[in-house]
């Protein structure tokens, strides 16, 4: 990150001190990080409603409407800005909860402080990355469908040649499909609203052909899952290909006052 690219971060906390902590130790960690604070999740929505930013941080106990009701609140309205629980009060519960309902980290105060708030910057470039990788797997895909249209729009109006700046789909599919097989396991992670999608290499690309109307061959789908699998963002567990995203990630230490 650059002067010029500041990270714009909302911190959602009912606690004056914690506030006054929480931006002491992050402006610490990162000078790019540029923190507005509010005191209450109906704050938050204001706020958000005027401003954007690139990840929130919230408390999960708060008066009138928690962490996660605030999170729900954005979803409904289609935010899908990052969102970190950082919570001294959470129990194991709430975490699994949390997680449940999509919140891509959850951290518990505890311990050294430096480590604590270490780990909660690492935690913002992380999310904010991962974002940024799902909305060019969704562009993607989206971009490999709307070829498809148009090619299927040509042969319904009985067109011999496709403009030479159209893209071939196949060709188009075969340039991204990482970002595709990506784009497929996210969209299934949101349909099935667990944590964890599983689907074999087969189901793949069963899956390619029924949305973008292309048979992928076999033996370029496993170089893509093998590419994957070797920059962490997929495992394969028991013959299916698992995404699973960093939203399970629970940081969890001894309680300490902040």
């Amino acid at each position: 990150m650059t002067e010029e690219n500041p990270v714009r971060i909302l911190h959602v906390e009912d606690n004056p001190r914690a506030i006054q902590i929480t931006h002491l130790y992050l402006k610490g960690q990162n000078n790019n990080f540029k923190i507005t604070s509010v005191l209450s999740a109906e704050q938050a929505l204001e706020k958000l409603e005027m401003e954007n930013f690139e990840v929130v941080i919230s408390d999960y106990e708060m008066p009138e409407m928690n962490g996660i009701e605030l999170l729900e609140e954005l979803r409904k309205k289609g935010n899908k800005i990052p969102f970190i629980i950082l919570t001294g009060k959470g129990k194991e519960k709430e975490a699994i909860e949390a997680l449940n309902k999509g919140v891509d980290r959850y951290i518990k105060k505890g311990g050294n402080p430096s480590i604590l708030f270490d780990t909660l910057a690492h935690y913002i470039q992380e999310v904010i990355e991962e974002r940024r990788k799902e909305e060019e797997a969704h562009n993607a895909l989206s971009l490999l469908l709307e070829e498809e249209k148009k090619l299927k729009s040509l042969e319904r109006n009985g067109k011999e040649q496709i403009p030479q700046e159209s893209y071939d789909a196949s060709t188009l599919l075969n340039e991204h499909l990482d970002l595709i097989i990506l784009g497929i396991l996210v969209d299934r992670l949101a349909d099935e609203g667990t944590i964890q999608t599983r689907m074999s290499e087969d189901e793949l690309i069963g899956e390619i052909h029924r949305k973008c109307g292309i048979k992928v061959d076999s033996e370029a789908l496993h170089t893509s899952v093998v590419n994957l699998k070797g920059k962490g963002l997929i495992i394969e567990i028991g013959g299916k290909i698992v995404f699973l995203p960093k939203s399970a990630t629970y940081h969890h230490k001894r309680t300490i006052s902040v």
